[in-house]
């Protein structure tokens, strides 16, 4: 019986290991680090009649400590853009500052920029944001490609 209670935290141990695991990317207390890629989607609701105006596109991003962040990749109707970035574990946000943001107005093209819900898993890095009357919403969903 004694030999029993000694394997018994290994089995439990061995179990947990061998066990279902989940897929669902959880929030990190740390700022995801390295260059992610992978496509974006906007989707404006018209007020009025609902209906939805979507955009698409394969963009790439890099997070560095030093630096910041940065956006390139398919830039015809995203910015390619730049700036700090700052994770908040206890919300689950991550803030985005586009140095190349106006300041005021209408922007021409979709910026990297502001909160975001986001989860990450060590490889994949979503980022999703719901804009005013809940009219838009852009979702990120990026892999992670290099350190």
């Amino acid at each position: 019986m004694k030999k029993i209670l000694y394997l018994l935290p290994f089995l439990s141990v061995f179990y947990m290991g061998c066990g279902p695991s989940s897929n669902t990317p959880t929030p990190t207390s740390s700022l995801p680090l390295g260059t992610f890629t992978g496509p974006y989607t906007y989707i404006h609701t018209h007020f009025n009649t609902g209906v939805h105006d979507t955009t698409r596109g394969i963009l790439q991003l890099s997070i560095e400590n030093a630096t910041g962040y940065s956006v390139t990749g398919d830039t015809s109707k995203h910015a390619g853009s730049y700036g700090a970035c700052y994770v908040n574990p206890s919300t689950g946000n991550i803030n985005f500052v586009d140095k190349t943001a106006p300041a005021s107005g209408t922007t021409a093209k979709i910026h990297l920029n502001g909160f975001y819900q986001y989860s990450y898993d060590g490889a994949n890095f979503q980022l999703v944001q719901e804009g005013a009357l809940d009219t838009t919403a852009i979702i990120y969903n990026f892999k992670k490609t290099g350190s």
